[in-house]
């Protein structure tokens, strides 16, 4: 069974300015809530990231510049720069934010500029909208990984939620809860750090296991039992 893992990184504000005394990031900023909507849509993930920084400190401060490195891993852990397309942000009120990308030798980094200040205890709203090429591996069985955000301010509450069509199966996606919509499937994660789905075209319950895993077990043992008949058989009748 192969997989595709695709990493999302949050990396500190390398801009922010404190409009009094220099203090540390971490003791100044977190981010109250952190939501991600995910949706798998004609071999692509559409990302749309609703981001809320919260001043914690006693003085004002102007964010500057949020980055997000975003690069993919598979399961031979080779890393790879996804293609990224569409990329747009705005905060609550829908004015546009400068957004942008560059590209290295093996990730791809996302900046956002935000020149808002905020008044201590304060929060401003970002959002981020992108989507990612994706072309799933795997023979029955596709599985997504989203490892644990890297971030050097803390997040307060994380909440995030991916869409399948509905002619798949979720087969394994542990800590979530999945349920059923429409026209597809959703499988909705809150406070976890690594989550996983796996998902396939073979009508199949959702398990606390792997679901290829016991798909290749079962028709393993369907397939022995007759061979061990046969096997059996034939040494009774040497007998």
């Amino acid at each position: 069974m192969r997989s595709k893992t695709i990493s999302l990184i949050l990396v500190l504000i390398l801009s922010m300015i404190v409009l009094t005394n220099f203090v540390t990031a971490t003791n100044i900023i977190a981010i109250s809530s952190y939501e991600n909507y995910i949706k798998l849509e004609n071999n692509k993930l559409i990302f749309e990231k609703h981001i809320s920084l919260k001043n914690t400190g006693k003085n004002t401060i102007i964010p500057g510049e949020l980055h997000f490195k975003l690069y993919e891993i598979s399961d031979k852990d080779v890393k790879t720069i996804p293609k990224i397309s569409n990329l747009a942000s705005t905060d609550k009120y829908d004015n546009d934010l400068s957004a942008r990308i560059v590209t290295r030798t093996d990730d791809a980094e996302v900046i956002i500029s935000a020149w808002q200040p905020i008044m201590p205890q304060f929060e401003y709203s970002i959002i981020l909208k992108y989507e990612m090429e994706f072309k799933p591996r795997g023979i029955l069985f596709h599985n997504i990984d989203f490892p644990d955000e890297e971030t050097t301010i803390p997040i307060q509450s994380s909440f995030t939620s991916i869409e399948i069509p509905k002619k798949y199966s979720v087969s394994y996606a542990p800590n979530a809860t999945v349920t059923k919509e429409d026209n597809y499937k959703k499988v909705e994660w809150k406070n976890i750090n690594e989550k996983t789905i796996e998902y396939t075209l073979i009508p199949f319950p959702n398990t606390k296991v792997h679901g290829a895993t016991l798909f290749w077990v079962s028709l393993i043992i369907l397939l022995t039992i007759p061979l061990a008949g046969i096997i059996i058989s034939e040494l009774k009748s040497r007998k």
